[in-house]
């Protein structure tokens, strides 16, 4: 309790120091109050920072004064709420009262105001409707807590998910009630990500290149990129775009060479899954993958047969960034067996310059940077609209990058800016997945699938773990027993999916028109 208090004590610092910092800018501009949302706008990207709205209506009632009604409208203009999940467990959405009051008793009345006041609105829309103003409350009876999101959506003019899609799930499920109530303030716009900081910083080489041929006005105008459309016949264009792509992956190859002493293959595919170690983000599966090309590696060993699998064998370099979720065994166990497949296929000669598995649990900015320019290959690729949705596959696409993903709320709506043939899709629908889930029998498929099998049991045989098949039998069990990220269930689309990009990439003018194309429709997704 005494770290969940700390922990709570660190949003509100955070929250009051932004609030106040804002305010005291706009007073020192000798501006009055009410115009602070002319100038100023604050985005709530996480039920902990509904907080803010405790805290304005504090500064601005308790410390300067307004009355109850000017603040509140001040507070509902400047907030806007965009929200990353779609369950009510979102990390922070529900404070212990009692915790609460101990910490921030006059925030905790503030509160109170908020709900009595936004629940005689409920009572006034939905008569004797005492079900939804339960539902809708922003204290639950039942577990006497604050829903903080519920907070969030009552005090912000906008609500909206990350991207259109996620909006509607958003609307239809958690949010219905809210839906009901303010379905003006739902918005389908996507978030934005800026092209200098995951452009012109990330990759200045391809940056320089763009506006050589287009001008500087694109990172101001993000929809001038559709002219990169008009470039993708152009000899010179291409050839140069070719090159900025391969110095950026030469820089990334001093880097890893600099961090781990490996030096990988330059002309390999930078195959790249940069996100936190745990479960729902499916690194096991992107590893199943990995250790059934090193089987057919090995096993196919000689030239003859080597040529009848040359789509399966284009060499790849598939990188690995991030670090395993604290706390967590699953995630532990996965970063594990990551780091014994690194080790066991690098130090392997008879693979050596076909396939390398590289590890950095760095990723910071200075390290992400690299990533980002270098990357042939994105995977996105938790189970769909099971995993919180991120900005990340639009920074690897800004760059370039060609995303393999599942049919999730960010990959489709990707997929329908920059084209269905920019973008490999496999694996179930968010719906397809819930159906399976009833009857998901993985033994079936480990007994059924002959690559499958042959995977999971040079992990259990102990392969990778210097013949203790102790080690990495727990895995193996929550895997065939508990997952319920159904990866075993996506494995053969996967592999079907990464045969097709094996293929796709052998025809290097052709990924560079995928990559080019790509960023040309990107001006949606672009803030100026």
């Amino acid at each position: 309790m005494a770290l969940y208090a700390e922990l709570h004590r660190q949003w509100f610092l955070l929250a009051s120091g932004a609030v106040q910092d804002m305010i005291r800018l706009h007073l020192e501009a000798e501006r009055p109050l009410e115009s602070l949302p002319d100038h100023f706008r604050v985005q709530l990207n996480d039920p902990t920072t509904a907080l803010t709205l405790a805290e304005l209506m504090h500064q601005l009632v308790d410390e300067h004064q307004l009355d109850w009604e000017q603040a509140w409208s001040i507070t509902e203009k400047l907030c806007s709420c965009r929200l990353y999940h779609l369950t009510a467990t979102a990390r922070g959405e529900q404070w212990p009262i009692e915790l609460f009051n101990q910490l921030l008793p006059r925030h905790l009345e503030i509160i109170h105001e908020i709900n009595r006041r936004f629940l005689d609105q409920v009572r006034s829309r939905f008569p004797a409707d005492e079900e939804r103003i339960g539902r809708m409350s922003l204290i639950d009876q039942s577990s006497g807590n604050l829903r903080m999101l519920h907070l969030a959506c009552v005090g912000s003019d906008t609500i909206a998910g990350v991207y259109p899609l996620h909006t509607q799930l958003l609307q239809r499920a958690l949010l219905a009630d809210f839906n009901d109530m303010y379905a003006e303030r739902f918005s389908d716009t996507s978030a934005k990500i800026t092209p200098r900081r995951f452009l012109a910083q990330t990759n200045p080489r391809l940056a320089n290149l763009i506006t050589q041929w287009l001008g500087d006005d694109w990172m101001i105008h993000p929809e001038q990129l559709q002219q990169l459309e008009s470039l993708v016949d152009n000899a010179k264009f291409c050839g140069n775009w070719w090159e900025a792509k391969r110095a950026a992956k030469q820089d990334l190859m001093d880097y890893i060479q600099q961090q781990t002493g490996i030096a990988v293959n330059l002309n390999s595919l930078f195959d790249v899954q940069a996100m936190p170690i745990e479960a729902n983000k499916r690194q096991l599966l992107n590893l199943l993958h990995i250790i059934t090309l090193y089987a057919r590696l090995k096993t196919n060993a000689s030239t003859d047969t080597i040529q009848r699998f040359a789509h399966r064998s284009v060499p790849r370099t598939c990188l690995f960034v991030g670090e395993a979720v604290p706390n967590h065994p699953v995630a532990a166990a996965i970063a594990q067996l990551l780091r014994a497949v690194s080790d066991a296929i690098n130090g392997d000669p008879d693979v050596q310059g076909r396939l390398q598995v590289i590890v950095l649990a760095d990723n910071r900015y200075k390290t992400i940077r690299h990533v980002y320019a270098a990357t042939d290959l994105a995977e996105q690729i938790p189970l769909a609209d099971q995993d919180v949705p991120s900005l990340i596959p639009l920074q690897f696409a800004l760059n370039g990058a060609i995303t393999i993903g599942t049919p999730n709320s960010a990959n489709l709506e990707l997929r329908q800016a920059i084209g269905a043939k920019n973008l490999f899709l496999f694996g179930m629908t968010a719906t397809e997945a819930e159906r399976l889930n009833a009857r998901y029998d993985p033994w079936q498929l480990y007994d059924t699938d002959p690559d499958l099998k042959q995977a999971l049991d040079l992990i259990a045989s102990g392969y990778f773990s210097y013949g203790d098949s102790s080690v990495f039998k727990p895995l193996i069990e929550w895997l065939i027993n508990n997952d319920p990220n159904l990866v075993l269930a996506d494995y053969q689309s996967y592999m079907n999916c990464q045969e097709r990009i094996s293929q796709a990439y052998q025809d290097q003018k052709n990924w560079t028109w995928m990559s080019i194309l790509t960023i040309a429709q990107m001006g949606q997704f672009l803030s100026k």
